[in-house]
């Protein structure tokens, strides 16, 4: 356990060392949501003991609902599941550094919840941040995300899931200080209706995802770089985001899992391809390209499950830049990411 230790400290020591920025995924929504969560064990709900402690998604889960399996374990319901029950529930504490050293704080209530038919899973995530940065402090209620995860293979050694989302904004993204508008980094909404979709697949001790979002309309911020005051260079330091009209994120990631006694961990690599040059308006009220915001953004992660009890699990999700875009209009460049959580499973 020492030498467990010694590797968790070692690898978080070069991931705070390693410098550059990232687009910040767990904000855009679509490599965090449903079963494309870097923790892939939230979806069947398996008593610890009868896991064994091996990862969750190993589980046949139709075999686990048998008529055998039901009136041996005590712990599993004996009646038919007629409405979605809540199958676990998740609090979580993210910490990103963002453009010009912004401190982005998001706190998460997340639950995932069982329906009639034992592979179908819903989620709910209802995140609430704060930004703290040169320009001041905003806050509020960030964009909520809900979404239906299903799980068409579900063996021992093979998993294939489908997710389907809907992120809805909770403001438009016009959030200004002193009658001056902000830039995105410190909006607490994206300000746009996007959807979701994903697919994994897991093998072994391998993990393999794809997904893609789509945002349906620009926002309404309304930040652009100003000449005639005071503190212009400090104010201007930010990426132009007026009117902001995203454009669509194709994810790929892939990932091993380790397991060490009750600890499981996940790294990886995941890969973001923002498709198109975002559309924005500049100070002369002109529609144009925020050119080099199409790119590649590469991500190094590291994710793990700690149980502190039979029921309740320690998370934790930490994620490093390798390659970044160079236009991040969108307030999501990150240089590091940090989120710690509680899960507790009924």
């Amino acid at each position: 356990m020492k030498n467990f230790f010694a590797i968790i400290f070692s690898i978080i020591f070069f991931l705070i060392s390693f410098s550059g920025k990232s687009q910040g995924c767990s904000d855009a929504g679509i490599c965090s949501f449903g079963s494309m969560s870097i923790l892939g064990d939230r979806y069947v709900n398996i008593p610890l003991d009868e896991a064994k402690l091996l990862p969750v998604n190993a589980v046949d889960s139709t075999a686990l609902f048998s008529t055998s399996n039901l009136a041996a374990n005590k712990n599993l319901p004996m009646k038919k599941d007629t409405t979605p029950t809540l199958m676990s529930c998740e609090l979580s504490e993210y910490y990103g550094i963002g453009e010009q050293h912004t401190s982005i704080f998001i706190t998460q209530l997340e639950g995932n919840f069982k329906f009639i038919d034992k592979k179908l899973y819903g989620q709910l995530k209802l995140p609430y941040t704060i930004v703290n940065g040169n320009l001041g402090t905003t806050n509020g209620l960030s964009d909520v995300t809900m979404s239906l995860s299903y799980f068409a293979v579900n063996k021992p050694k093979c998993n294939l899931s489908f997710a389907l989302g809907v992120k809805i904004p909770t403001n438009q993204s016009d959030l200004s200080m002193n009658n001056r508008p902000l830039p995105m980094v410190y909006q607490t909404s994206l300000g746009s209706t996007d959807i979701l979709i994903g697919s994994r697949f897991t093998y072994r001790k391998w993990d393999f995802s794809v997904g893609y979002q789509h945002s349906f309309n620009a926002n309404s911020n309304q930040y652009v770089h100003l000449s005639n005051i005071s503190d212009s260079v400090t104010y201007n330091g930010y990426f132009q985001s007026k009117n902001l009209r995203r454009h669509d994120d194709a994810l790929f990631r892939i990932n091993r899992k380790y397991q060490i006694k009750k600890v499981v961990l996940s790294s990886g690599l995941l890969f973001i391809y923002h498709t198109s040059n975002d559309d924005i308006t500049n100070d002369l009220d002109e529609r144009i390209q925020g050119v080099g915001s199409q790119g590649v953004t590469i991500n190094l992660d590291l994710a793990g499950s700690i149980p502190l009890s039979k029921h309740v699990d320690f998370t934790f999700v930490l994620a490093k830049p390798l390659v970044q875009r160079k236009y991040v209009d969108d307030g999501l460049a990150r240089s590091f990411v940090a989120i710690v959580g509680l899960k507790r499973n009924f």
